[in-house]
Formats: C-alpha cells, structure tokens, sequence
C-alpha cells in the first residue's frame, strides 16, 4: 500500500470514530435530558408524598395534643381536689374551732338566737275533723 492509501485510510478511520464519537455525545446528551426530567418528576413525587406524610402527621399530632390537654385537666381536677381534702384535713379542725367560737361569742351577747326548744315552739293547731259526709258550700 502507498503511503497516500495509507494516510486516506487513516483519515477515514479517524472521520469514523470522531462520527462514532459525536454520536455518542448526543446519545449522552439525550439520555443526560431524559434522566433529569425522570429526576424532576420524582421529585415532584416525593414533594408530594411528603405532603401527605405532613398531613398525615399533623393529624396525628393534632390527636395526640387533644389527648393531653384532656389528661392534663384531669390531672389538674385530681391534683386541685387532692389540695382541697388536704387542706381540710390540715385545717379543718381549727376552721371548725373558730367558727364555734365565733358562734358561742354570738350566743353569748344575743346576736346569734337561741335554737327553738319544745318550750319555745308555738303549739300545733288543733283542727277540728268531722265524720260524715262532707258539705259543699252552695254557690
């Protein structure tokens, strides 16, 4: 072979594999364009998916804070009637000693009266019944 068949030759193998090469980018290009927009549409999935998994945990959320409150009252009934029968039972005595003598001292110079007695209750009315039948007054 001559040297300009050679070099021909040569020139089309590389016009080849620079067509070949050329080819390739744009196959890459095409398949680089296709993955982003696969990407772009799962993240729109996802985005939302991770919206309805917010959702779905607000829900929870919500429910879960309701629970609470109404524990929590229940906590503050128990705990508010726990103070009050504590404080009586701390208190109460000297509560009611006070309050009698505060009641004995009112006895004792008339503003508080004497409870009533059999003596001091006005007797029962008699009234009188009658056998027989009964009259109706005339109209």
């Amino acid at each position: 072979m001559s040297e300009a068949s050679e070099t021909a030759f040569q020139y089309k193998i590389i016009e080849g594999l620079s067509e070949s090469i050329r080819e390739l980018a744009k196959s890459m290009a095409d398949m680089q364009r296709t993955q982003v927009g696969m990407l772009e549409r799962l993240a729109k999935l996802e985005a939302n998916r991770v919206g309805e998994v917010v959702g779905e945990v607000k829900v929870s959320l919500d429910s879960a804070i309701k629970r609470i409150d109404a524990l929590e009252q229940d906590k503050d009934r128990r705990d508010g009637a726990g103070t009050f029968l504590g404080g009586m039972f701390k208190y109460g005595p000297a509560i009611f000693s006070l309050l009698t003598l505060l009641y004995l001292f009112g006895r004792s110079i008339g503003l508080v009266p004497a409870p009533p007695t059999p003596a001091t209750l006005p007797a029962p009315i008699q009234v009188e019944r009658r056998e027989g039948p009964r009259e109706e007054p005339n109209q």
